[in-house]
């Protein structure tokens, strides 16, 4: 239980210092991403290999070695090409935001096509329009910011993730314990049988 506490605080400590810093340095942060992320598929991928020539002697290990080549071949176009992946995840953010956009236009269309004079409909109404207003700001942002504001919106997405996880791992609520303690009876009772 310990060891689970200590590992939450320092997920949520990554997340909230990788959050900080997607905010306040969004390009410089992302290609570090990238390339670790990169350097790590490399690694992966020489992990696998070792694991190939080990298990060859024993048996057919060919899905082994796929995989460890298709991890390398990654890792290295990870660690070469990280500007133009970083073009990629940008572009690919743009793209997700005008997607967006439309789903809410079409929301909103359908909920005027479908006008009534009741609470329900206003409330609907209310809300669609509000979404198709943020998407469109969104938008616009995004196009006007190549992508960078997508960034820093992961960042702050990642900060409030990171603090409350923090907060849950630091002073877990009531629900939580008492969902904990009731799964370890239910454990023991299981184990019991």
């Amino acid at each position: 239980m310990k060891r689970d506490k200590i590992t939450n605080i320092i997920v949520s400590t990554i997340l909230l210092i990788s959050g900080i810093l997607l905010v306040i340095f969004p390009k410089d942060t992302l290609f570090w991403i990238i390339l670790s992320v990169g350097i790590i598929l490399i690694l992966a991928g020489l992990i696998k290999l070792k694991d190939y020539y080990d298990l060859k002697k024993k048996m057919d290990a060919t899905p082994v070695l796929m995989g460890a080549l298709l991890l390398l071949i990654l890792g290295v176009i990870f660690v070469i090409f990280t500007a133009n992946i970083m073009d990629v995840v940008l572009v690919f953010g743009i793209v997700l935001a005008v997607f967006v956009a439309i789903s809410s236009l079409f929301k909103f269309i359908i909920t005027l096509s479908y006008r009534s004079n009741t609470k329900a409909w206003l409330v609907s109404m209310f809300s669609s329009t509000l979404f198709l207003v943020l998407s469109i700001v969104l938008m616009v942002i995004l196009l006007n910011s190549s992508g960078i504001i997508l960034i820093q919106l992961i960042g702050a997405f990642m900060i409030i993730q990171g603090v409350l996880a923090l907060v849950e791992t630091v002073y877990p609520s009531k629900t939580i314990v008492e969902i904990k303690k009731t799964s370890v009876i239910i454990e023991a009772d299981i184990d019991e049988e």
